[in-house]
């Protein structure tokens, strides 16, 4: 029950706002904690600077309204029970997002399979350079929010949402290239959060395996494999994308002699005034066959 006119006229305009914006197909974030929602403010302050593959997407207008209360309100949690109650006044904090289209977990069946491969890698190569001490990061297409401080339970959470995303895509992957999905199933590797630089490492060597597994791939054409490589090479470790790189040229050397030019010989007898041929005709591959 809101204590002055002003706060009341503001509840009920709130209300009507958010069911117009969802009666027009619009999407409404779940309500998160104070924490959260400021933590996020600073998470996309920080990485906007930062090479990311997905650089944060900045919102059309931020704000807090504070909403005094004449009595307390109950809290319920998500199974509908009180687990509490506000007394002090209610602060709203309000995002809003131009242009968002769905979480990812919806938009999946619209992308092509080169934007699924970016996706997967660029997620790992992004989650890598977000984990930094107490600096949070989001994973809003869980509907969760995360620190590297929080107890164990809270990061084995994230590892299980982590997993979860890597399904979620391959899933979509595999709707276009079976063995490729199969493949990429193969390096899937469980990375616990508990410490920081061990998270880092596991995540690195996950966005590795899996970057390799695109770029040696022998079901994606060179532009496939171009295309994915130009929008997230710049999301790895310099070393590691310098090596990535070298063994993209050797796949490519070693299918170029696989499917290279093919020479069929024939055996010429020459008797001084006539050529007549001669035995079976047979083919040559290789570098031999490179004429």
């Amino acid at each position: 029950i809101a204590e002055t006119e002003d706060a009341w006229l503001f509840a009920v305009m709130f209300k009507f706002g958010l069911q117009a914006v969802s009666d027009s197909g619009g999407h409404i974030r779940r309500l998160v904690r104070r924490t959260e929602f400021e933590g996020e403010a600073q998470w996309r302050d920080k990485f906007q600077w930062n090479p990311l593959v997905f650089p944060p997407a900045m919102p059309s207008a931020t704000c807090t309204v504070c909403m005094p209360l004449q009595a307390p309100i109950r809290v319920f949690d998500g199974s509908g029970h009180v687990s509490g109650h506000v007394s002090d006044g209610l602060q709203v904090g309000i995002t809003v997002m131009a242009r968002v289209t769905g979480s990812a977990g919806n938009m999946l069946k619209f992308l092509s399979q080169t934007d699924l491969l970016v996706l997967l890698l660029g997620y790992y190569c992004d989650l890598r350079r977000m984990i930094h001490g107490r600096v949070q990061f989001s994973l809003d297409d869980f509907g969760e929010s995360f620190q590297v401080t929080q107890p164990p339970a809270r990061l084995a959470e994230l590892s299980k949402h982590v997993e979860d995303f890597f399904d979620l895509v391959v899933d979509a992957v595999r709707v276009y290239d079976n063995i490729l999905a199969t493949n990429l199933i193969k390096k899937k590797s469980r990375c616990a959060f508990e410490k920081v630089r061990d998270a880092q490492g596991c995540l690195q060597m996950q966005a590795y395996d899996l970057a390799h597994v695109v770029l040696t791939s022998s079901s994606l054409d060179s532009s496939q494999i171009d295309n994915v490589w130009g929008k997230i090479s710049h999301g790895f470790l310099r070393e590691d994308a310098e090596r990535l790189h070298a063994e993209r040229l050797i796949s490519m050397r070693e299918a170029a002699l696989q499917s290279g030019p093919r020479v069929w010989v024939r055996e010429l007898r020459f008797d001084g005034s006539t050529i007549e041929v001669g035995g079976n005709a047979f083919k040559v591959t290789g570098a031999i066959a490179d004429v």
